[in-house]
């Protein structure tokens, strides 16, 4: 599978899971797939997410804390901030180096 199709199918995945999650009959909740605390960058696993927000030009991000995903393994919901007040999420894939956002979600309980 080429990386296209692979991004392509991956963006449809995210968007279709957005959209039920977006309606009246979906349960999880961003807590659910993504279950606190947040975990703050000092691993070697974080490492890995900040070379994939930087390969993707994400900039801001002077600190951020990741939450797992309860569902996939190797997906993190990225909480980043460049001042400690503003906050926009992501979703990152480091395996496959791919990032998703930002999104700016104020249900999100904020990392600090």
């Amino acid at each position: 599978m080429t990386k296209s199709i692979l991004f392509f199918s991956l963006k449809l995945f995210f968007i279709t899971m957005l959209l039920v999650s977006c309606g009246g009959n979906s349960k999880m909740t961003i807590s659910d797939q993504y279950p606190e605390p947040w975990k703050d960058a000092n691993s070697e696993q974080n490492i890995e997410i900040g070379q994939t927000l930087i390969k993707n030009n994400i900039s801001g991000c002077g600190e951020y804390y990741i939450r797992p995903s309860s569902q996939n393994t190797n997906e993190y919901l990225v909480g980043c901030s460049s001042d400690g007040i503003t906050w926009k999420y992501y979703l990152v894939w480091p395996k496959i180096q791919n990032v998703m956002g930002p999104y700016i979600d104020t249900t999100i309980q904020k990392p600090r």
